[in-house]
């Protein structure tokens, strides 16, 4: 049976959610906030406002509230001369002139925003350099051989297309064939004769180009051929979408669609309980085995465990059959959460090495459907492989959590028993330090409550060494392991 994969998009005013959906399961979540008032990448039509010779900086006005800061660095080459000196210096701008900019870095307190005249459009591979004529490549494509083939694959079709702008060689374009670098050549030079028509639409300056939302980027980034639907439940992005297919040629206008039920539209497959179940640390497979995931800042560690499946064979076959359906599990797991860097896979030790290169084909079959860079180690002796996964964007947990206030992220807090024999030793510290009449314990409910119910004999006993009364006080707001002692 082959597979179905569909896009819903639900869009309101505070944040737009794509999901990909792939035989009525959750595969991939991207959220797209609109509390992210960034101007980074964004292209405006500005005007000279003053050309700073003392420090070879010139400020613009680009319609905001404070004029951009373009230093000397960032001023196209064609607009700079040479002095007496052989110093380059800005000669040919001057107030009132209109230029086209890209901001580099947002405003920050009285300072406006930082611009450059050396715009970059990116797309899926390449990035796309209007003012200059040379093709470069990113550093980090190591292999001479496959960096040598995109170049000249490049410059090859830049000379069939007539195309006469520079361009830079993404990561991503790595092993990529030249139907796909034809595409994204052409989407840029449309694109950027788009921003062109804008310039020559505006009055006088302002914004003319801001990047693609969310639901814009999905046409430009999905395999059209491999999806049958597109849900959205905004008819002004359904509207957008239509348009931009048919400026782009973009062939999806016979599987995008309006989504106008009353039913919210993740709901058709549980996408927001699914949203919920991939920030839990644990996730169960259907033979009754599960996978432990966590993440660190450092890296992510995944587990693999048999828990309640026993087989119906031999405990080797048992644990054969868990991690085998484990690699599809991790593959979708780390697609759906977005977990990149360092990967380790803590695999049940296995013995038989058929069972070994079995588990590892499957993984790499399964990672090898995702759209990012993922690369895959050997299973050591201990059971363990090493996986690096390309970050592209925030994890789900990092756009959709904060750091817990209790436990100030560690994923354990201390016990009642523990905070109390701090606050003791903490008095008996502050007694050695301070002359004090009496003491005052403040700390949350629970501590209290436990220090009158189990210890208070503890604390009476700690009065009479001390020769000094010690009170309590329950405050709601605090958290279980915060507490002050208060000296009178």
């Amino acid at each position: 049976m082959a597979s179905e994969e569909e896009i819903l998009l639900n869009i309101t005013a505070a944040e737009t959610r794509a999901a990909w959906v792939k035989n009525s399961i959750l595969q991939e979540v991207r959220i797209e906030r609109e509390n992210n008032k960034s101007l980074v990448g964004k292209v405006y039509y500005g005007k000279v406002e003053r050309v700073m010779q003392g420090i070879q900086a010139t400020f613009v006005d680009i319609g905001l509230d404070k004029a951009g800061f373009l230093s000397q660095e960032e001023i196209s080459s064609k607009f700079m001369q040479q002095d007496k000196t052989g110093v380059q210096v800005t000669k040919l701008l001057r107030p009132g002139q209109k230029i086209l900019v890209q901001v580099v870095k947002d405003s920050i307190g009285s300072k406006g925003a930082k611009l450059t005249m050396r715009v970059r459009i990116s797309s899926s591979f390449l990035v796309l350099m209007p003012a200059e004529k040379m093709v470069m490549i990113s550093q980090r494509i190591d292999y001479n051989h496959e960096r040598n083939r995109l170049k000249n694959l490049v410059k090859e079709i830049l000379k069939n297309q007539g195309s006469e702008h520079g361009f830079i060689i993404r990561t991503s374009a790595e092993n990529i064939d030249g139907h796909k670098l034809t595409e994204d050549i052409k989407y840029l030079d449309k694109l950027w004769a788009h921003i062109q028509e804008n310039i020559k639409q505006l009055e006088n300056i302002g914004l003319v180009y801001a990047g693609l939302p969310l639901y814009l980027q999905m046409l430009r980034n999905i395999a059209v051929d491999k999806v049958s639907l597109i849900q959205v439940d905004s008819a002004k992005a359904f509207d957008e979408m239509q348009e931009f297919s048919t400026v782009f040629a973009i062939n999806i206008m016979d599987k995008l669609t309006h989504y106008v039920n009353k039913k919210p539209i993740f709901d058709l497959y549980n996408i927001d309980e699914a949203i919920t179940q991939a920030l839990e640390k644990r996730v169960d497979l259907n033979s009754g085995g599960y996978l432990v995931i966590d993440q660190t800042e450092a890296m992510s560690t995944i587990d693999v465990n048999t828990g309640s499946f026993v087989g119906s064979k031999s405990l080797e076959e048992t644990i054969y059959t868990t991690n085998l359906e484990a690699t599809k599990a991790v593959a979708r797991q780390l697609r759906l959460r977005n977990l990149g860097g360092i990967i380790i896979l803590d695999l049940i030790d296995m013995t038989i090495t058929k069972h070994k290169k079995s588990v590892l084909e499957s993984l790499q079959k399964e990672l090898a459907k995702d759209g990012v860079k993922t690369t895959i180690g050997k299973i050591s002796n201990l059971g363990l492989i090493e996986i690096t996964r390309k970050k592209t964007r925030e994890s789900l947990e990092g756009i959709l959590c904060t750091s817990c206030l209790v436990c100030n992220a560690r994923g354990v807090v201390k016990t009642v028993q523990s905070v109390t024999l701090d606050i003791f030793r903490e008095i008996t510290r502050m007694a050695n330090q301070f002359k004090a009449k009496k003491y005052r314990i403040i700390a949350s409910q629970l501590v209290v409550a436990y220090i009158l119910d189990e210890v208070s004999e503890q604390l009476v006993e700690l009065e009479k060494f001390l020769k000094k009364e010690i009170s309590l006080q329950a405050e709601i707001g605090y958290l279980p392991e915060q507490f002050d002692v208060i000296v009178s």
